[in-house]
This record gives C-alpha cells, sequence and structure tokens, in this order.
C-alpha cells in the first residue's frame, strides 16, 4: 500500500495528463456520435422547354440524376429510353403515369453518354416520333465510390409529324414527307437569285404519288451541293411543305444525323 501511494506521489503529473487526454477523446466521441450523419448534395430542380408541350425538371441527388418527364399532352403513348452509350449510365425503370415518367440515371463508367426519351406513335401502320428529348451527360469521378453523373446540355427535337387532327396528316420519316391519307401537300425549296448554289440547286424534291405503301415526297440532296460542317444546318436547309386546302404552311429542315444521312424535320417557328 505504501508503494502504490509512493508511485501515485512521484507520477502524479502523469497521471492528470493521462486522466486529461481520457477526458478529451470521450467528449470528442459523444460530439460525434451526436452530429448528423452527412447527406449527398441535392442541387435545385431545373427546369427545361416550359414553353413546350414535353416540359422537363432535373435534380442532381448526390451521384445520381433525376429527370421528371411530362407527356401528358400526349397520353396515350409512352416514353422509351435509350443510351449512345449503354456502358457509361444506366436508367431504373419506374412506372408511367398519365405520361409522366421520372427517370433517375445512375453512374456506371468515366465517359460521356446521350440518353434519348422518345414518345413513338402510330397513324395508318406508319410510326413516328411524336417528340425525342436528348439528355447529354457525362460521369466523372477518380474511384466507384466518387463517380457521379452530371448534365451537359438538353436538346429537344419536334414532332416528325404534323396535322395530326386533320383528314390529311403528314409524317416525315427520314428523307421522305408520307403521305398515309393523301391530301394535296406540295414541298418547295425557296428560290433566291443573289444567292450561290441557293436552296433550289441544294436538292431535288421527288413527288411519289404510286408509293405502295402511301403517297409520298422524296427529298435527295444534290451531290456536288457542299455539306453543312459539323453537320450544322442554315437557313437554305430550310423547305416549305404546304396544303391549300387546309392553309396549312410549314417550315421543314434537311438536316445531317450523325450517321451523315440527310432526314427530315418540322423546323421551330
Amino acid at each position: 500500500m505504501r508503494t502504490f501511494i509512493r508511485n501515485i506521489k512521484r507520477h502524479w503529473r502523469l497521471a492528470l495528463v493521462c486522466a486529461a487526454m481520457l477526458l478529451i477523446a470521450f467528449a470528442v466521441t459523444v460530439r460525434l456520435l451526436r452530429q448528423p450523419k452527412k447527406t449527398e448534395p441535392q442541387s435545385e430542380r431545373q427546369g427545361f422547354f416550359l414553353d413546350t408541350d414535353y416540359p422537363v425538371y432535373i435534380t442532381q441527388q448526390g451521384h445520381d440524376l433525376l429527370l421528371e418527364l411530362d407527356g401528358s399532352k400526349t397520353s396515350d403513348l409512352n416514353w422509351s429510353v435509350s443510351f449512345s452509350d449503354a456502358s457509361i449510365a444506366s436508367a431504373d425503370n419506374r412506372a408511367e403515369e398519365g405520361g409522366k415518367r421520372t427517370v433517375m440515371l445512375s453512374p456506371a463508367a468515366v465517359g460521356f453518354t446521350t440518353v434519348s426519351f422518345t414518345r413513338t406513335g402510330e397513324i395508318a401502320g406508319f410510326r413516328y416520333d411524336a417528340v425525342q428529348i436528348d439528355a447529354e451527360v457525362y460521369v466523372s469521378g477518380d474511384t466507384d465510390a466518387d463517380r457521379t453523373v452530371y448534365l451537359s446540355n438538353m436538346r429537344i427535337f419536334s414532332s416528325g409529324a404534323g396535322a395530326l387532327d386533320t383528314a390529311a396528316p403528314y409524317l416525315l420519316i427520314e428523307n421522305k414527307v408520307i403521305l398515309p391519307k393523301g391530301g394535296d401537300w406540295t414541298l418547295t425549296a425557296p428560290v433566291d437569285e443573289s444567292v450561290e448554289n441557293d436552296a433550289e440547286k441544294r436538292y431535288q424534291i421527288v413527288p411519289d404519288p404510286e408509293n405502295e405503301e402511301a403517297p409520298c415526297i422524296i427529298v435527295f440532296r444534290n451531290m456536288n451541293a457542299p455539306e453543312p460542317v459539323n453537320g450544322d444546318t442554315s437557313e437554305q436547309d430550310v423547305l416549305l411543305l404546304e396544303s391549300a386546302s387546309l392553309g396549312i404552311r410549314q417550315r421543314v429542315e434537311c438536316y445531317m444525323n450523325a450517321e451523315r444521312n440527310w432526314y427530315l424535320r418540322n423546323a421551330e417557328g
């Protein structure tokens, strides 16, 4: 007992230091346990194409990207999802209600991919895209735990059809104007004599009323006409689709897709 008391007296400073360190460690442990768990950062909900029939809302939720697509304007159709590179990101399959669908994009590998959301309809046996929305996204992160999918750009392509509520609708499929129920539709290229190689010289427009499937108008690009740089279109690439009986005049773009093929689509405005 005397030895124990003697040791305490001899090492009392060391004992106080050890006790203080234990108290500090205990206090830090209690504080850490009381702190709320950190949650993944969430960005503000952003709206795109709000002035169209197909608005989209996007929210960054941690490593994932939440997309809310509103297709209630064409509630009889359904959204389909496709990737230009399915190895970069994945999409969950959530139920669609009234044309509205929520899609969560999750990262898979570092890189870029385009996620296309399409609503496809059918007229007289011909399928057409009512709308196509492309979300260009990329995944970055040094480790699997850090990988995050981010939005780079959003694009919307107008319907590949028109005059759907009339007796003579039209469909734009590849380089053709399909007329499943006929009609007096004409497709012309604007003429501008002051412009060398104007639109009339750039295209050949060939009506084919005897087409086996349905009357159509076919557009060919002249082989000697210069191609737009990087696939960009200009005002000279806009054609005019008209129906005198319906009183409809629609501007149509002839553009080059990623495979360098010429396609038609409705022009804005």
